[in-house]
């Protein structure tokens, strides 16, 4: 990417769902992180339930709220990881909406505007979002969520969502508390919520990656007390 003349910077982008594990930014690697997040919570849920590869008829509500609970714990982990590693945070809906002020915004946030640029957008520049397709797959997340939540009565699902959240915010002083809760936690035996905290938990084995911190090697081995596992010490 060109910078003010000839000056170039190149930037690698690592697209993951996994949290950076603990470790005051000294675990993960990363300078910068986008958080992409889907509103309201329970379109994020289902969506992540269904990919999970379940058929729509086979989602019960558990699944929904299971996602629910491992969503809240996903954004907690991440506000933790906020106060030491610069974090942007763009919606979905914001990217859809206006695909070119959420661009120039990443840009800005990545130190890759042109020009010295820094109040406005300029819509003539080259851009490289597809609005057409982020429109054509948030309607088919759209679609397959509403099937889903009319089958499981869409009034009372949303209550129990709500109640979910509420609980989440709660128990971590609207997630405050350190660590977060397990990603493992209450799931029970549930397959679509083990695979969904896999997706979730920190990738250990990733690229300038490394987990010293108990409740990381914890998650990695689905152990949600984390009861006896000590801090590795560090590299």
């Amino acid at each position: 990417v060109r910078l003010h003349g000839k000056q170039k910077q190149k930037v690698e982008l690592i697209p993951t769902s996994h949290v950076p594990p603990y470790g005051y930014g000294k675990t993960h690697g990363y300078t910068k992180i986008i958080r992409l997040a889907s509103l309201p919570l329970r379109l994020a849920a289902t969506d992540l339930v269904l990919a999970e590869d379940q058929q729509e008829q086979l989602v019960q509500v558990t699944d929904v709220l299971d996602a629910t609970r491992q969503l809240v714990r996903w954004h907690c982990r991440l506000n933790h990881v906020a106060a030491h590693t610069s974090l942007l945070t763009i919606t979905l809906e914001d990217l859809i909406e206006s695909p070119w002020e959420e661009e120039y915004r990443v840009r800005d946030f990545l130190n890759l505007l042109q020009n010295n640029k820094t109040n406005h957008f300029n819509q003539d520049e080259e851009h490289h979002i597809d609005e057409d397709e982020l429109a054509t797959s948030m309607d088919d997340i759209v679609k397959k969520s509403t099937l889903l939540w009319n089958r499981l009565q869409k009034n009372s699902m949303e209550d129990l969502v709500d109640q979910v959240v509420d609980e989440e915010l709660k128990k971590t002083h609207n997630l405050k508390d350190w660590p977060c809760i397990s990603f493992w936690e209450g799931i029970q035996d549930r397959t679509s919520a083990k695979q969904i905290a896999r997706w979730l938990s920190p990738n250990c084995t990733a690229p300038f990656t490394s987990c010293w911190v108990a409740r990381d090697v914890c998650e990695t081995q689905g152990d949600a007390k984390c009861v006896g596992t000590k801090n590795k010490k560090q590299n």
